[in-house]
């Protein structure tokens, strides 16, 4: 919750934690699928634009490879292979971004939004584990929804196997690689 945040929140620039403001609740998330896409993805940019930074969730279909969970007291050296890994191995279901910026009060306004991201045609086949699918569902995902109205992805590739061009205006079907190149144009931190 926006509460919970406002106490772990701190600015080393800051003698105190820094107001909160604004939708920081998972609640008042906006939630992106395929129909709002167009909207969505309008909405965050407009954000991204004056943020201080965005930060980046995402949640797929499973957090281990062989057996190896992902753990944060893993060494950089060994946790970004598995990470990689576990990327390449599971899809991607939901992607959560809070946009960070000044409020006209003084404080922080956090804007959170969700998105659901499933699989273009161009992915075969993905690894799944029951945990992972049984948290996901715990914690609010709807699988029908998910198959029925998640935007697509893909690779870097379009339809014809030529890659996109990362600096030109990228076709709809382009999918959530057109929310990537507009958060990587805001130049925020991410």
């Amino acid at each position: 919750s926006s509460a919970a945040a406002h106490h772990r929140f701190h600015c080393h620039r800051c003698p105190s934690p820094p107001r909160l403001t604004g939708r920081g609740a998972a609640a008042d998330a906006m939630q992106g699928v395929a129909s709002n896409f167009e909207d969505f993805l309008a909405s965050v940019q407009n954000r991204a634009k004056d943020a201080k930074f965005v930060a980046i969730d995402a949640e797929f279909t499973g957090s281990s490879v062989d057996g190896r969970p992902d753990r944060y007291e893993d060494e950089v050296i060994d946790r970004l292979p598995k990470l990689c890994e576990i990327a390449e191995t599971h899809v991607l279901t939901q992607i959560g971004l809070t946009i960070a910026r000044d409020a006209d009060s003084g404080g922080i306004e956090l804007a959170t939004y969700s998105v659901l991201a499933f699989p273009g045609e161009d992915r075969s086949s993905f690894l799944c584990q029951p945990r992972s699918l049984r948290f996901l569902r715990q914690h609010g995902l709807d699988f029908n929804k998910w198959i029925d109205e998640g935007v697509q992805y893909h690779c870097r590739e379009g339809p014809d196997g030529v890659l996109y061009d990362p600096n030109a205006e990228l076709p709809q079907e382009a999918g959530l690689l057109r929310l990537w190149q507009g958060l990587l144009l805001s130049f925020r931190p991410l």
